[in-house]
């Protein structure tokens, strides 16, 4: 399954989206994380950009990531015929317990055809933004176990120069409840990202 070229998202646009096809996804570029190690990517990811562009794959190495590697999953955006596929290139621990194991593997080898569709929206609206996107998540659609949680999500650059690789890395519980989630980002939408207590 290829994204068409013409699908460019904004964020406002994939929350719209996700609205109108049930997806539990909110997603916003403010670049405030509430958990640590969401928190701590971005903040790493911030340290190899230059003047806001998103940074080398090899300035984001193993070893700089080494703390957060179960965590970490890293997408490719290949082109298609008639648009991009995309393939997850490195999947940390955590994230094949989630979903089972699917380094190398493109989506469409491993979700169903409307995750495909979400995932693949997920990661364009990404590009589009150019820059850290927190996302708050219900797992449940490709995981085991009904989960929620928060992932940070950017682009990288090929070696080759390209902002083509998407690092995210996110923690999901099931003790974090979807509506309470998608209740506070609602409510931080709407006011000023006061200090969130509620996931820890």
């Amino acid at each position: 399954m290829t994204v068409p070229i013409s699908q460019v998202l904004s964020l406002s646009a994939l929350n719209a989206l996700a609205r109108s096809r049930g997806w539990p996804l909110c997603a916003d570029g403010e670049g405030l994380f509430y958990l640590p190690e969401t928190r701590a990517v971005c903040a790493l990811w911030r340290s190899k950009a230059v003047d806001g562009h998103p940074p080398p794959r090899s300035e984001m190495s193993a070893r700089l990531l080494k703390p957060y590697l179960r965590l970490i999953l890293i997408h490719e955006r290949v082109p298609a015929a008639d648009g991009h596929r995309y393939r997850s290139r490195l999947m940390g621990e955590s994230v094949a317990e989630m979903i089972g194991e699917a380094s190398g593997k493109f989506y469409e080898e491993y979700l169903t055809p409307e995750m495909v569709r979400m995932w693949s929206a997920m990661a364009e609206a990404v590009f589009v933004h150019g820059g850290p996107v927190r996302f708050l998540v219900r797992a449940d659609g490709f995981a085991k176990m009904k989960l929620a949680g928060e992932i940070f999500a950017a682009p990288m650059l090929t070696a080759e120069g390209r902002p083509d690789l998407l690092l995210s890395a996110g923690r999901f519980s099931e003790a974090w409840s979807w509506d309470e989630l998608a209740a506070h980002w609602q409510h931080d939408m709407a006011s000023s990202h006061g200090t969130a207590v509620w996931m820890s």
